[in-house]
Order: structure tokens, then sequence, then C-alpha cells
């Protein structure tokens, strides 16, 4: 079949069961995505229903899709209209024919605000050509206890300048911390969740119904969290999994700005997770990045990539699908709501897919 032909052949359809298997088959080389699937996309804690954009051909045969998990979002305390884009794929014998641009084009009928963080090379070059922006810096910062080179012993030299500047800065924190198998209750993290979120400029939200379909729903990863406590009230928490010798910081519920409670958090977590040989978090907050390398990380040089779409022109009305170049209109939801041109967002590991991934692999491997 020539080209031209391909491209009259393909068609947008809804999602239905029966496209599962089609689309777990352009994922065959991902580990564990079938293990997840109604996890991931289907026990949504927004109650929303799954609703990826899917590109089939004339066999009805998936070609290209794109899934979106139903998150909440705020800004500056306000709901937003957001899809958080993920799983972007086109079957190879169908690549470079514009069918990734339409599946991007389409996201535009979801949402107003649309998000990916963690994308791949192939998302990447498709995201930057439709003109997606990448508003928030995100950064990796580490810290090793093994010293297997040259360039090893620097970082540790590195390591213990930057804890040398943490002594010389130091910060009290007045609560408790302690370790837990399972979060604290529905209603401290609500109401932790409900004084801070006016604070950030844009935000996944972290209520107790997320975090724990997040954290301690997944059906194939173990998370502990860190709580810290002050006169007998949640003020805090860390999400953190081990595995491989290594501790990942993986989420933060609690104040925007805080600096004695992020410092005493990550404090905490390498001084009881003494065997960790290695330490990691990746943020887009530079108080929580300052406050890692105060307790001795460094800065690493990579970036994971997060990107943003915001879609003008908001219009009333259902979503509808159809043939090549039809663009349904956008739902409805967050209408009126002022959101900032250029909002610094709030990212951490969590908020990646593939960390769903990864912790779904490392688990079965028993760590």
């Amino acid at each position: 079949m020539s080209r031209a032909d391909q491209q009259e052949d393909l068609r947008l359809v809804a999602y239905a069961d029966r496209y599962r298997s089609s689309v777990l088959d352009l994922f065959r080389s991902v580990p564990y995505k079938a293990a997840i699937w109604h996890w991931e996309f289907e026990s949504s804690p927004t109650g929303k229903s799954f609703d990826p954009i899917l590109i089939v051909n004339s066999d009805d045969r998936v070609v290209g899709f794109n899934g979106i998990i139903p998150v909440s979002a705020t800004s500056q305390g306000k709901p937003l209209d957001l899809a958080w884009s993920c799983d972007f794929y086109v079957a190879k014998d169908y690549r470079g024919q514009g069918v990734g641009s339409w599946l991007k084009k389409e996201l535009d009928s979801r949402a107003s605000v649309i998000l990916a963080f963690g994308v791949s090379d192939q998302a990447d070059r498709v995201l930057s050509h439709l003109g997606w922006t990448q508003p928030t810096v995100v950064h990796s910062f580490r810290l090793t206890r093994q010293w297997r080179s040259v360039r090893g012993l620097a970082l540790r030299g590195l390591q213990w300048f930057n804890c040398v500047m943490g002594w010389l800065n130091p910060s009290v924190y007045r609560g408790t911390l302690s370790v837990q198998e399972r979060l604290p209750g529905p209603e401290e993290v609500d109401a932790l969740w409900h004084l801070a979120e006016a604070d950030y400029e844009a935000v996944i939200t972290r209520d107790y119904r997320y975090l724990d379909w997040r954290y301690q729903r997944h059906p194939c990863a173990r998370y502990g969290f860190v709580v810290a406590r002050r006169n007998g009230q949640l003020d805090g928490l860390m999400v953190v999994r081990y595995g491989q010798r290594s501790l990942k910081l993986i989420d933060y519920c609690g104040p925007a700005h805080n600096t004695a409670l992020k410092r005493a958090l990550i404090r905490f977590c390498r001084s009881h997770w003494r065997h960790a040989e290695h330490f990691s978090v990746t943020t887009s907050d530079p108080e929580l990045g300052q406050c890692a390398v105060r307790e001795g990380f460094f800065q690493a040089r990579s970036k994971p990539r997060f990107f943003m779409r915001r879609v003008s022109g908001k219009q009333e009305g259902g979503k509808q699908r159809g043939q090549r170049g039809q663009r349904g209109q956008r739902g409805e939801g967050g209408e009126g709501v002022e959101y900032p041109e250029n909002p610094h967002w709030f990212i951490m590991t969590g908020d990646s897919d593939g960390e769903m991934l990864q912790a779904a692999a490392e688990f079965s491997l028993g760590y």
C-alpha cells in the first residue's frame, strides 16, 4: 500500500475495550504496561472516564495512540481544565506521515492546558514542532556514597563542600519526623493540602484521593512516606521509594515555602536509609533543590523534559471525532479561570508516567 493510501485509510475512533490489545501491542517492548493498565488509566482518582486519542487504519488496528491521565490541577488555588499527556506512540510503519502531529493536535480538543513530562526523543521533536513550550525547568539532584573513579572523588569533594555550606547556614525544624508504610488519614492530608495549594503558581492537586491512587494503589510498586508533624498536626510529607540500593525522593506534599521543613525531610531520609548508596530527587522547585544541595546533594547535568501547551480560544461543547483533519470542539471545564501566561509548575519525579513503569520493574525484581 502506498503512503497516500495509508493516509486515506486512517481515522480517529473513540476508545473501547476491544482496542486495548491493539494498543498494548504498540507497547510490547515496555515491561509491565499491561499489568498497570487498569490502575493507570481506568481507575482515575478524579472519577473521569478514560478518553485517550486513537488513530486506526482500515483493518481497525491502532497505529497511533496518545494516552491521557485524568488528574486535577490548580493555579494559585483555582481549578484548571487540564489533561496530562502520556504514552505517545506511532506504529513504525506509519511514522513520518504526520500521524504524530495529528495526535498532538487532537489533544487541543481535550483541555485548556496540556502537560507532558519525561517525554521520549520522538515526542520531543513532535512537541517542539507544534509549538509546545517548556515554561518550567526541572533539575535532578543526587548524592552518592560510592566512589569508584576520579570523577567520583571529585563529586565527593563537592558533596562535602555543600554539606559544609549547609552547616554554615543551619536550618532548625522543631517538629518530629517518622516513616510510615501508609499515608496519614484523608482528613489530615486534605487539610494540609487545602492550606498549601494556593501558594503554588501551578500544581497537580496532591490531596489524599490523588496520593492514595498514585502511591498506595499502584499494583506493582511499594512506596514509603516520611511524615513531619508539629504540635501533633501534619506539617508535610515526602514520598520515597527504595530499590537497587538507591533511595528516590519521589514526591512532596506540604507548604510551597518552608526551607526548614524541606531540609528536615531530606536530612531524615539520609539518616534513616543509611544502607542506601545513592539518593536522588528530581524537582522544578528551586527551594527544594537548594535544600537538597544544603544537605550534601549535587545538581546533576540531566534535565528531564517538561512540556506545556496552552490552548487559546476555548469553546464550550462536547468533543467530536471523525476522519482525518477534523478537529473536535474543546470540552467544558475551567471556563472563565484566569491562567498565568508563563506559570511555574511544581514538578516532581512522581509526575512522570515513566516512574510508574520503573517502579513496577524494580518491584518485580524484589527491590
